[in-house]
């Protein structure tokens, strides 16, 4: 954000670091707002229309910033979704920071695909450790850059203003990195493996929530759900509750269930939508989620692992039962 662009243009919902950067750094943001019943997918006449208010409005527009797949709503872009939008980038001369540290954990039918393959001279590819290794305290940063004299332009930069800010990863997250990036066929198995295991907890969690009657997205890749209780705003309401962030709270104080508000990715507070992760439930020390792997290399079956390996997801599933019953 600092070598490039006077504008951040983001989706709402986005994550919640985006908009404090440009904050940060005295950079406006346009928000595009984007709509569950579209899997919360950015739509290119929506794009349009809010790049057209802002350059009445700020001047013109010169960095979007998109995750896929999404945190917080776990739905990912599809392909032609991508195209569409590389195709829309170009045309705009937009410049496109591509978020895709979750890029090794997508589950589900739509693919992974980045935009990067249609629009190599105009998007910046970023990922990292921290996600598909479990790695969440080994911050090593990796981003692709275009080619040519531009990409070469921009490396400059940013190794510029890195060398002011941090200098660089310390010695053992490098070497961490090169065991991680270095090709090994164990480490990719093991990727796939925890996606796996990704997938038949986060989709456990989804499919309780929808046959709860909760409205839901269906979650294509990390370890996020992003359900509504909209429906239930008025029995909410009889409970002092009326925002996402007083919902998280009392979900929290009566129900004893950690989630965190819409309203932290920038939703609208009163649309009580939350976010849920499935990342370190029955896995909260390294001696558990060793055995989770070795429970699910034994049986893959998602019914038989999800009911002898994971008590407190079942529990999780029996509280939110509570609490819509409750509400009912």
């Amino acid at each position: 954000m600092l070598a490039l662009g006077e504008e951040i243009i983001l989706p709402q919902p986005s994550w919640v670091s985006y908009a404090p950067q440009a904050h940060l750094l005295g950079k406006p943001v346009t928000w595009v707002p984007t709509r569950p019943e579209n899997n919360y997918n950015l739509e290119i006449d929506i794009l349009q229309q809010q790049l057209e208010q802002s350059e009445n409005e700020l001047g013109n527009p010169e960095l979007l910033i998109i995750n896929s797949p999404n945190n917080p709503t776990g739905t990912m872009l599809p392909p032609d979704g991508v195209e569409e939008l590389a195709d829309f980038a170009r045309e705009q001369g937009l410049m496109v920071v591509s978020d895709e540290i979750y890029a090794l954990i997508a589950h589900g039918a739509v693919p992974h695909v980045s935009i990067s393959q249609f629009y190599p001279e105009g998007s910046i590819v970023l990922g990292g450790l921290s996600k598909h290794l479990s790695l969440g305290g080994w911050r090593f940063g990796v981003a692709i850059l275009p080619p040519g004299k531009a990409g070469k332009a921009l490396r400059d930069a940013i190794q510029t203003i890195a060398g002011s800010i941090w200098s660089c990863v310390t010695a053992p997250v490098q070497y961490a990195a090169m065991v991680a990036y270095s090709n090994d066929p164990e480490v990719d198995d093991y990727i796939r493996l925890c996606t796996c295991v990704h997938s038949i907890r986060t989709r456990y969690l989804y499919d309780v929530l929808v046959e709860l009657g909760v409205p839901c997205v269906e979650p294509t890749g990390g370890f996020y759900v992003f359900p509504s209780f909209k429906k239930w705003q008025d029995q909410l309401a009889k409970r002092s509750v009326h925002t996402d962030e007083e919902l998280a709270i009392y979900l929290l104080e009566n129900y004893e269930l950690a989630t965190l508000p819409g309203s932290a990715f920038n939703c609208v507070p009163e649309h009580l939508c939350l976010r849920l992760s499935s990342s370190y439930i029955d896995a909260g020390t390294d001696e558990k989620g060793a055995n989770l792997i070795e429970a699910f290399k034994d049986d893959p079956d998602p019914d038989r692992f999800i009911e002898n390996h994971h008590p407190r997801l079942r529990q999780v599933a029996g509280r939110f039962a509570d609490f819509v019953n409750d509400l009912k």
